[in-house]
């Protein structure tokens, strides 16, 4: 995950996270209120697991037949002095409606709590469990022990695009916006990332479950397998967990999660063969990936195309039919580009949206130009040039729905990124100004233009800057400052 904490890095398909564009406008009306109840909490003395940093410690235990999961979990805070709590009287943390808390412990002994169900439009369901526990005169440096169990039954309220449940065929679970199966703050749209630093998971021996980030292990005992996984700076809603009778098929920076049936394992070796020409052309061309981690990518149920963090969920009828082109496989190139874009910079700096998911929004292409052809390349580059036009003009994006505020690239700020990526600016405009550089430059020297600015330990605007005008000649950098500091898209920036 590196330097950026992927706390921003989420999804990066247009299109792909309708779901969680649907919740989030949704909710953004509510946003103010939230806010509101979070400042109460904060002259009451509430404290939220976003406000003390969490890292958790998992065990899960799923039964299929049963529909069901049992936990235990480990919180702990390390941003709480140690010592009676002073400034925080009340633990407060939301799981699945359905889900319901046995016991809580802080310093080895149980202490009293509360829950009970409300309204929550950041579950499938509509149902959370909220849980309160009082912390007058407790030790919370120590952490709080939480065990809770329940189901995850197919929801009437669900939306059409949702698969979240547990049944007998495995498990099909997402995070905060979709099926909290582990505990999260009730923070408004922006709960802070958790350290994961170990969840186990336990299913029947048939099954292989996935989570995300590292998996550290796996054994068989009995008929109950067991695989451990660890993920650091995970934003809560890229937490997912799937079990299904996968096989599983490792290659370079890649596992593939197939079916075991002839078909499914025909097209996961289609898409590691993708996957590791995709990876080539990006070491020759950007140089070496940087702590970007493994992909694994999951063959789905229907409904079941996702993108958590490192995890890609492909449903079943994409993934037998998986071509190069399709947007599965442009998805996979885009997940595989972050390691090899992602130059540290400050979050600080101006330029932090354009590296942080604008690089990763146009890097990919030239290698699907590599594997499909120039057409390819420019038919797409045109088309975003269209659509940019009519977002523009119409401020609502293909399907009708309102767009943010137009900004310039070096106006988004890191907690705006969110709203940016996937919709306008980030995911429209970055890649039309890359494609206009590349034009300017020439491949060769773009290519190593590009190459000797991934190799860099560490990024700036001023640094940025400066390698490309020195590059474009005696009008780049003006250009350039239309490009980055205004919403300009002058007939000459157009392809």
């Amino acid at each position: 995950m590196g330097h950026m904490k992927r706390a921003e890095k989420a999804v990066v398909w247009a299109g792909h996270w309708d779901t969680e564009r649907i919740r989030k406008q949704l909710c953004r009306g509510l946003r103010g209120a939230a806010l509101t109840v979070a400042a109460t909490a904060a002259t009451t003395g509430s404290v939220s697991a976003q406000e003390a940093s969490p890292s958790y410690r998992l065990r899960v235990r799923i039964e299929p037949a049963e529909v069901a999961l049992s936990a235990e979990l480990e919180m702990r805070f390390p941003g709480q002095a140690a010592g009676p709590q002073d400034s925080a009287d009340t633990l407060v943390f939301l799981l699945h409606g359905e889900l319901r808390v046995d016991s809580v412990a802080i310093g080895g002994a149980a202490v009293p709590f509360t829950q009970a169900r409300r309204f929550w439009d950041l579950d499938y369901a509509l149902v959370a469990n909220e849980v309160r526990v009082p912390l007058e005169g407790i030790d919370l440096s120590r952490g709080a022990y939480v065990r809770y169990f329940g189901p995850f039954s197919p929801s009437r309220a669900r939306s059409r695009t949702d698969y979240m449940r547990i049944d007998s065929d495995g498990v099909y679970l997402r995070g905060y916006f979709y099926s909290p199966w582990f505990p999260v703050p009730d923070e408004g749209m922006d709960p802070g990332p958790i350290d994961f630093e170990s969840v186990e998971i336990e299913t029947p021996a048939v099954l292989t479950a996935v989570f995300a980030g590292e998996r550290l292990g796996e054994r068989v005992e009995g008929e109950r397998r067991i695989s451990t996984w660890r993920a650091l700076g995970l934003p809560p809603e890229h937490a997912q967990l799937t079990a299904r009778p996968y096989h599983r098929v490792e290659g370079e920076g890649v596992t593939v999660y197939s079916l075991p049936d002839s078909a499914s394992l025909s097209a996961a070796d289609a898409l590691l063969g993708a996957a590791q020409a995709w990876q080539d052309f990006f070491r020759e061309h950007y140089g070496t990936p940087r702590g970007g981690g493994e992909l694994h990518v999951l063959e789905m149920p229907r409904y079941g195309d996702i993108a958590s963090g490192n995890v890609i969920g492909i449903a079943e009828d994409g993934w037998i039919d998986f071509e190069t082109g399709s947007w599965q496989g442009r998805t996979l190139a885009h997940e595989l580009v972050h390691a090899y874009v992602q130059v540290p910079i400050p979050s600080g700096d101006s330029l932090y949206a354009l590296v942080v998911e604008g690089f990763p929004s146009y890097f990919f292409l030239p290698a699907l130009q590599a594997t499909l052809g120039a057409a390819f390349y420019r038919d797409w580059i045109e088309a975003t040039d269209s659509a940019y036009i009519a977002k523009r003009a119409t401020g609502r994006d293909r399907r009708g729905r309102p767009l943010p505020t137009e900004k310039p690239i070096d106006a988004i700020a890191p907690d705006e990124i969110g709203r940016y990526k996937d919709t306008f600016v980030l995911n429209d405009r970055v890649p039309l100004f890359l494609a206009w550089v590349r034009r300017q430059l020439g491949d060769e020297v773009f290519f190593g233009w590009a190459k000797e600015l991934f190799a860099r330990e560490v990024l700036s605007r001023r640094a940025f800057v400066s390698s490309l005008a020195s590059r474009l000649g005696p009008d780049g950098r003006e250009d350039l400052q239309l490009w980055l500091s205004t919403t300009e898209y002058l007939e000459r920036f157009r392809p």
